[in-house]
């Protein structure tokens, strides 16, 4: 069994895969959706955890690209508390596992009420799986450690492709710019490898800090919101420390007056998108309240992770780089085994799976 690192180093083939692959995998998908009288008006994807954050990721992008609203819901919320179903949305399920309960009870319960359901799971096999209308795979393989590296890459990427076969299905983008954001995203493993190195090298001179302080919080605007919401759970998983996370401006809104020198901070910052305010709230938390690193491609100084993203509209696929080696990392240097749960006797309370 390799590391988790490894795991982490095995993203760029996945990605090139699942766009390699990408018309077999979509044409279920496609050919429902034209056989429809009316056209789907929204995607309302139901997850949890990584798999939540994977479609919050692609949120704005799909909206914008294919005119679509999208919906996310955690599926205990969707199942009992719910009250409203869109008889013209596409229900959108993603499970690499592809047996967790609540998800296979959200299934159900869709297709017992006439609503049409695609399922994103690690198998096209799984139970899951074959409980819906419309099979994506995650093309994601086997992955060894449950703290989800490559099923949330590739789930990721298979979320930002639905945006891109439904818009160009009902013609809302023609085929050039498809093809200009398929090679945005084929653009993204390359740069990998650089991204890994670079964290490496900076842990190298900020791991005492991050070794010894067990408070995070994670901010960040736009895409970078659920970034440093996956970071978030991330860091729980593998550290095992308590982490909170937030838009960029709510941590402004309350939150500052918990900042403490013993917490780590990370912010989020994009250059062309919130960046100022991204700025002087680092600034802030550096020179009055906490430790505070930003990763970024604009920094205030050299004790800043400072990254090329060269995705484009896809660059939220970079950003969670760092933070997956840097999880590894801590978790090495703490003496986390990564390869089992802190609490395997969950399972004799509460079992999450079929």
């Amino acid at each position: 069994m390799g590391t988790m690192l490894d795991c982490i180093n095995r993203i760029p083939s996945i990605i090139n895969n699942i766009l390699d692959t990408r018309d077999n995998n979509y044409k279920e998908l496609i050919d429902v959706l034209s056989k429809r009288e009316e056209k789907i008006d929204e995607l309302v994807f139901i997850a949890s955890g990584t798999s939540y954050n994977s479609a919050f990721v692609a949120k704005n992008f799909i909206e914008d690209i294919a005119g679509i609203r999208v919906t996310l819901m955690y599926p205990n919320f969707f199942i009992n508390y719910n009250k409203i179903l869109n008889k013209n949305a596409l229900y959108i399920i993603i499970s690499q596992g592809g047996s967790t309960k609540v998800s296979f009870d959200s299934v159900n319960m869709l297709r017992e009420k006439g609503y049409l359901v695609a399922t994103i799971t690690g198998s096209i096999e799984s139970i899951i799986a074959k409980a819906g209308d419309i099979k994506i795979d995650m093309m994601c393989g086997k992955e060894e450690y449950l703290w989800r590296t490559i099923g949330y890459s590739s789930s990721v990427v298979n979320n930002y492709l639905i945006g891109l076969e439904i818009a160009k299905l009902y013609g809302k983008i023609d085929e050039e710019v498809y093809n200009k954001h398929i090679d945005m995203l084929r653009a993204i493993p390359n740069n990998h490898s650089n991204l890994v190195n670079k964290t490496l090298s900076w842990y190298e001179q900020n791991k005492d800090v991050l070794i010894n302080n067990k408070l995070f919080m994670l901010t960040g605007a736009d895409e970078l919101w659920p970034v440093a919401q996956e970071a978030d759970i991330k860091l729980m998983e593998t550290v095992t420390c308590l982490t909170k996370s937030c838009e960029l401006e709510e941590s402004i809104h309350g939150p500052q007056n918990a900042f403490k020198k013993e917490m780590t901070i990370f912010i989020l910052v994009d250059k062309n998108k919130d960046c100022d305010k991204a700025l002087s709230i680092a600034e802030f938390c550096k020179k009055e309240a906490a430790t505070c690193f930003i990763v970024g491609d604009k920094v205030l100084d050299h004790k800043d992770l400072e990254i090329e993203v060269v995705g484009e509209s896809f660059k939220a696929l970079e950003y969670i780089t760092p933070f997956q080696v840097l999880c590894y990392l801590i978790s090495c240097d703490i003496g986390r085994d990564l390869t089992t749960p802190i609490y395997p006797q969950l399972t004799k309370y509460i079992n999450k799976t079929l």
